[in-house]
């Protein structure tokens, strides 16, 4: 949104500026940009075909950040979930550090699949849709090199599987290359500029987003996902220089910045911290920036 704001006061121009910055820096290993991308069905459509490798996918429905509540357990939120028009569901999820997903997070959100299927007394079991669940992750999730890692339930000696339907797959970033379509988008998905992007499908609905282009709708999208992180973020540095922030307090505040998807430089401007320090925080996090 680079637009001229006129009668605009101090702190809407810092607001103003503040948010410019974030989406400048903003990829879609960010969950706040995640959503509003794919909230266009046209790209989830591109990513569900590239995932599944098929040209010939429809998605029924798509939609992201999609939550599933069981009151007093633990509540499950997909990054994305999409319906193609045969049935199949689909989860795609982006993690910024290897710490957010163990492999029981992945079990758990797999089994969310088939609970909140509306089988009814007498129905077949067959009739349970094949599941995809893709965790794209920055770095490797496993350590053994490979781009690529399918899990399904298989027989222990025979190594026969089981043919349920349902998978999860891990992908590793650090190892895409652009000799193929999941490699190209990957890679892609780590840029925080169209013009960077090898991914094609991609790359002119990221030029709009980042140049304002869009319907008013993802403009209020883009600046709902912003004010929640820039509420946060104000009140923290006011917070600093009220106390005069110790060095722990100033890592914490920067931890939690970085995984909120703030950029590195914000970050170092709100905290003090020096460009060295944040990247070293940002390490230790896994973070795939």
């Amino acid at each position: 949104m680079t637009t001229e704001k006129p009668f605009l006061n101090e702190d809407q121009i810092i607001r103003h500026e503040a948010f410019e910055s974030w989406l400048a820096h903003q990829t879609l290993f960010d969950d706040s940009f995640f959503t509003v991308f794919f909230h266009n069905k046209s790209v989830a459509t591109s990513m569900v075909r590239t995932l599944l490798e098929s040209e010939e996918v429809r998605l029924a429905h798509s939609a992201t950040q999609v939550e599933f509540r069981n009151p007093g357990f633990k509540t499950c939120r997909f990054d994305m979930l999409a319906q193609t028009s045969d049935g199949q569901l689909v989860v795609t999820e982006v993690q910024k550090a290897l710490a957010e997903g163990p492999p029981e997070r992945w079990r758990f959100y797999s089994s969310i699949l088939d609970t909140r299927m509306p089988l009814k007394a007498g129905d077949e079991y067959s009739g349970l849709p094949e599941t995809w669940l893709f965790v794209i992750f920055p770095t490797d999730p496993i350590g053994d090199g490979q781009f690529i890692y399918r899990f399904e339930r298989r027989e222990r000696f025979s190594h026969r599987p089981m043919g349920d339907r349902s998978h999860i797959v891990y992908i590793n970033a650090a190892k895409a290359t652009a000799e193929t379509q999941l490699g190209r988008m990957v890679l892609s998905m780590r840029c925080d500029k169209a013009d960077d992007m090898v991914y094609n499908e991609f790359v002119d609905w990221m030029r709009d987003l980042k140049t304002g282009n869009v319907a008013k709708e993802y403009e209020k999208m883009l600046i709902n996902e912003f004010d929640p992180m820039w509420d946060g973020v104000r009140d923290r540095v006011e917070a600093i220089g009220e106390r005069r922030a110790t060095k722990k307090e100033q890592d914490r505040i920067a931890r939690n910045m970085l995984l909120r998807g703030q950029p590195k430089d914000f970050v170092s401007q709100c905290t003090s911290l020096s460009a060295q320090e944040v990247d070293e925080i940002a390490r230790s996090l896994g973070y795939g920036g």
